[in-house]
């Protein structure tokens, strides 16, 4: 048995301003490769409703209105952006921690007589063999990326 989906034709009149925001609509779905041929303008509208429906009516609490869901939505967009800043800032830290562990090693390897003391700022340049070292491993980075980034465009027309 086949289901025949029954359509429904409706007229929408849009301001000037609605129907431009309509159109970078339609646009970014066709972009994103989110509508098939044709019929974009519907497909897009469809796109609308179910996002719609379900950010709004299916997963929201039905106490809230529009206004309060919507707010609701846009600080937890905001909590999430705030939450990964945190992260990132406490992943630079314990970075920065390894850096310097990193450097101390270096030092205790290359001198026995090496003190925790004696470890130096990474943007000072005071001592040479550590400057060195850091530019040497800054350059490797660089040539890693660069050839990386090399590998992932010659897999592009494979």
């Amino acid at each position: 048995m086949v289901n025949d989906v029954k359509s429904i034709r409706k007229n929408f009149y849009f301001t000037e301003e609605n129907s431009k925001k309509l159109d970078l609509i339609v646009d970014y779905l066709q972009e994103k490769s989110h509508l098939g041929e044709g019929r974009n303008v519907s497909q897009s509208i469809m796109i609308l409703i179910e996002f719609f429906y379900y950010f709004m009516i299916e997963t929201a609490d039905p106490s809230l209105n529009y206004h309060q869901r919507f707010t609701q939505l846009s600080d937890r967009h905001q909590s999430m952006i705030d939450e990964v800043k945190k992260e990132n800032r406490q992943l630079k830290r314990q970075l920065d921690q390894l850096t310097y562990l990193a450097l101390a090693n270096f030092h205790a390897a290359n001198n026995p007589n090496w003190q925790a003391e004696e470890l130096e700022s990474v943007e000072s340049s005071y001592v040479l063999e550590q400057k060195q070292l850091l530019d040497r491993i800054a350059e490797l980075i660089k040539e890693d990326k660069d050839r990386g980034q090399t590998q992932k465009h010659s897999h592009k027309f494979n």
